[in-house]
């Protein structure tokens, strides 16, 4: 009887805890900025992406870590408009709002993101197309 409740309170400490471990968000180190000596690392249960008015995008919130301590996070809002001649764009949440800028290559966050998600992309002139 005794092996019995040994069991059950194994099984039942197994269930009570397996949620906990199961968690799969992850932060993953994409590029240091020897420019600000920071690392940045996205969160990879932030990425969303979708399709608008404007034509595809994505959105990805980033750490800026420097020397093991968090400076900011950032989130990254980055489209594609309809035309296809067009460069993919960005926007953060540390600019003024009215405005995009076009990504240039080499962008560690927007490969990154763009293998993650499985769509394709070409450098023309150094702009991702």
């Amino acid at each position: 009887m005794k092996n019995v409740y040994t069991l059950l309170l194994i099984i039942l400490t197994y269930f009570i805890f397996w949620p906990a471990n199961s968690c799969s968000a992850t932060d993953v180190w994409v590029y240091h900025s020897n420019y600000d000596n920071v690392d940045v690392f996205l969160m990879d249960d932030t990425l969303t992406h979708g399709i608008n008015e404007n034509g595809r995008y994505f959105q990805i919130t980033v750490k800026e870590v420097r020397n093991g301590q968090l400076l900011r996070t950032v989130m990254w809002e980055y489209e594609k408009l309809k035309y296809e001649s067009d460069p993919w764009r960005y926007e953060t949440s540390t600019m003024t709002h009215d405005h995009t800028c076009a990504v240039i290559a080499p962008d560690h966050l927007f490969e990154y993101c763009m293998n993650w998600l499985g769509w394709g992309y070409t450098i023309r002139e150094h702009w991702y197309i």
